[in-house]
């Protein structure tokens, strides 16, 4: 989905929720054709949490090529053992602190802000999501989404071929 202004949305397509008890693995993993930078990231609660012993951990990862090397952009603890976040109050922004016996709701959005300033990929990675750590117990799922700002073709990289006009 594209907002214009280059901002461009992924992960809302996902027909999929990921349970926050599944074992760790790939959610998904998208292309890159152009020089793009990551503006947000985080998830949306498709289903209520229940307390866990241990809460689902999703990370933001590059990989540089197809079966390349991964690097992990961030990690974002969902649920309520991590101590940073907050909520705004309908005026203040992060005004609320997320107490130890509150839970997250479906259609709730928690917002990783774990990386500062933008993330940068280049043509020919993947950005990928992947379920890092998964929750004691059932109860819950999210879907996680980037807002991406994108540049266009980066046609003077090494690793980009266009052809020549004639």
């Amino acid at each position: 989905m594209s907002f214009g202004d280059g901002l461009m949305l992924i992960g809302h397509e996902r027909t999929a929720e990921t349970q926050v008890e599944d074992a760790a693995g790939d959610i998904a993993s998208y292309f890159i054709p152009n020089h793009c930078q990551v503006e947000e990231w985080g998830v949306l609660v498709t289903e209520d949490f229940v307390a866990q012993a241990t809460d689902p951990v999703v990370a933001l990862q590059k990989v540089d090529k197809v079966g390349g090397t991964v690097t992990e952009l961030d990690a974002l603890t969902i649920g309520n053992s991590n101590t940073k976040l907050r909520k705004g109050d309908g005026s203040k922004v992060s005004a609320t602190a997320m107490a130890a016996d509150t839970e997250l709701d479906n259609g709730q959005v928690v917002v990783a802000n774990g990386t500062p300033g933008p993330i940068q990929l280049r043509a020919g990675e993947f950005l990928r999501f992947r379920h890092k750590t998964a929750a004691t117990g059932a109860g819950g799922a999210y879907r996680p989404y980037a807002v991406l700002r994108v540049a266009g073709p980066a046609l003077q990289n090494t690793n980009v071929w266009s052809e020549k006009p004639e």
